[in-house]
This record gives C-alpha cells, structure tokens and sequence, in this order.
C-alpha cells in the first residue's frame, strides 16, 4: 500500500452547500474534495 493512501470517507451534505463548495474550489483551482480538506486542516 502507498504510504500517501487516504481512506475513502462518505460525507452526506446538502446540494446547495456542495455546489457552494465547488464553487469556491473552481475559484481556488481545487476539486471540492481538495477544498474540504484545505478548509478543515486551516482551521
């Protein structure tokens, strides 16, 4: 197993907060998993 492996985890959201998210992950370049990660590891 690669030592960078992530285990796969399942997040139930609204649609209306996720489509927020990938909007503020198109802006940051970012895919919306990516943004969730950034945001939950600045805080």
């Amino acid at each position: 197993m690669p030592g960078n492996y992530f285990s796969p985890f399942s997040l139930r959201i609204s649609e209306e907060l996720l489509e927020k998210i990938k909007f503020i992950a198109a802006s940051n370049k970012r895919s919306a998993n990516k943004e969730i990660e950034f945001i939950l590891e600045t805080q």
